[in-house]
């Protein structure tokens, strides 16, 4: 299968033509979609359409927990797990980012080591 894999989740090339569209149409430019990358649209998305479904009932089970603090061993364990599939989530956002805006990222990371000095150019 082509497409990203990142531990626990994969997105497909299908998945991956889906978001460039509606990331380009959305955001327009990667400066856009990086400073969005919290938004509840975004993870929305990426809850909708990339996670799997045994993660997002996951998050679904937590939403209402959120800030609590609780003794209880399960609603502990899937707050821990909530925590993990959001790191996981942002992770892939970035992910998808530079691959929506691939040109963009290219562009942007050649221009900044033509003003990078290398290790020969240091006194």
């Amino acid at each position: 299968m082509n497409g990203i894999n990142y531990p626990h989740i994969q997105v497909t090339n299908e998945q991956l033509d889906a978001f460039s569209i509606w990331a380009t149409e959305k955001y327009g430019n990667y400066l856009s979609y990086y400073e969005a990358i919290n938004s509840v649209e975004l993870t929305q998305y990426c809850r909708m359409n990339i996670i799997s479904n045994e993660m997002n009932n996951i998050l679904l089970q937590t939403d209402t927990y959120v800030g609590t603090i609780s003794n209880d061993p399960h609603l502990k364990s899937l707050q821990i797990r909530r925590q993990s599939i959001l790191i996981k989530m942002t992770s892939i956002k970035i992910m998808l980012g530079r691959r929506a805006f691939a040109y963009e990222v290219t562009v942007r990371k050649s221009r900044h080591e033509e003003h990078t000095p290398g290790e020969g150019n240091r006194r």
